[in-house]
């Protein structure tokens, strides 16, 4: 029953600003990171993530650069590092080749569009340092709009999907168990970002390698038995 449910994925959206210097060239889409924390989790981990980087075409959403579209920018990436908004993925008719609804869940919960706001206002001060004014000269977004409005209309994926398959002690309240296996059904497997009951504060990548190797070892030892 717990198939699809309790999707989970690091949301973002661009905070971007018009430069007075020239900002260079970008060579990663994330020149530098910043974990902190808002203050709001009980938890020590950081929950907010902010990426910063010259800015990178197509990143920007063409309503605020006012039709110049080669002006000198910089963007902030704010993400919600632990978001506790949960979405879902499901059939949308009675087979698969009718398709599947993916509902993110994105702000469902309130403490998230709380943390967000936190992490923009972050934002705002980081551009008002010395090392930073020059480039930091005009706010381009969200600039004059409600954050709350500007999140609902153009945040997004930052392509951390997890949850949808987790992993957990018993078939109620999870998908697989800690060997991987999908409860009720033999000799069935799954290991990827879905089995993560929730996401790390970082990019879950590392976690996934990791646990891919445990995984390929239980498996390699069934298949010795």
């Amino acid at each position: 029953p717990n198939v699809g449910q309790n999707l989970s994925d690091h949301m973002r959206a661009m905070v971007a600003y018009q430069a007075n210097e020239l900002p260079g060239t970008t060579d990663f889409l994330c020149e530098a990171a910043l974990f902190t924390s808002s203050g709001y989790l009980d938890t020590p981990e950081p929950d907010i993530q902010i990426n910063f980087s010259a800015g990178v075409d197509g990143f920007i959403p063409p309503e605020f650069l006012g039709g110049d579209l080669d002006q000198k920018t910089v963007i902030f990436v704010p993400i919600l590092a632990r978001p506790s908004s949960r979405g879902s993925v499901s059939p949308v008719g009675a087979t698969l080749k009718d398709g599947l609804r993916i509902d993110p869940g994105y702000l469902t919960n309130p403490l998230d569009i709380k943390t967000y706001i936190k992490a923009v206002d972050i934002v705002r001060d980081l551009a008002l340092t010395n090392p930073l004014k020059p480039y930091c000269q005009k706010e381009l977004c969200p600039g004059s709009l409600d954050v709350d409005a500007y999140l609902r209309g153009h945040a997004q994926t930052i392509w951390h999907p997890v949850g949808s398959c987790a992993m957990g002690a018993t078939p109620e309240e999870s998908v697989v168990d800690p060997a991987f296996n999908v409860f009720g059904v033999d000799n069935l497997s799954v290991v990827d970002a879905s089995v993560l009951p929730s996401l790390p504060s970082g990019n879950p990548q590392a976690s996934i390698f990791a646990m891919a190797w445990i995984a390929a070892d239980i498996i390699k030892s069934k298949i010795n038995e």
